[in-house]
């Protein structure tokens, strides 16, 4: 069986469902196929894998996004400045002179 260029098959034999292939194969190999066998056409592979891929895509830009937003909230916690209430400063009092030994008065 040969292809023609939109991709259908030509050369004998119609389209059979997947009952109908499984009964063929069933028929041709002499004993049932297992009931995991999954048989479909090359069409639904190609549409899963354009899904899968721009599944991938979109999940890949939502990643980024989230990145890109925690990284903004992390600058602005580190941008953030405490004010603190601000109150008068009183200067501490000056410290006691001890009065100087006897003797060493200066001259």
């Amino acid at each position: 069986m040969t292809k023609d260029d939109d991709g259908m098959a030509r050369g004998g034999g119609e389209r059979l469902g997947t009952a109908e292939v499984r009964r063929v194969l069933t028929g041709q190999l002499g004993y049932a196929l297992p009931a995991d066998l999954v048989i479909t056409t090359r069409a639904e592979i190609e549409a899963r894998e354009f899904t899968a891929y721009g599944r991938g895509w979109r999940d890949r830009v939502e990643h980024e996004r989230r990145r890109a937003e925690e990284a903004r909230a992390a600058r602005d916690r580190q941008a953030m400045v405490l004010a603190f209430p601000r109150q008068k400063q009183t200067s501490p009092p000056a410290p006691a002179r001890c009065p100087a030994p006897p003797g060493d008065e200066p001259s």
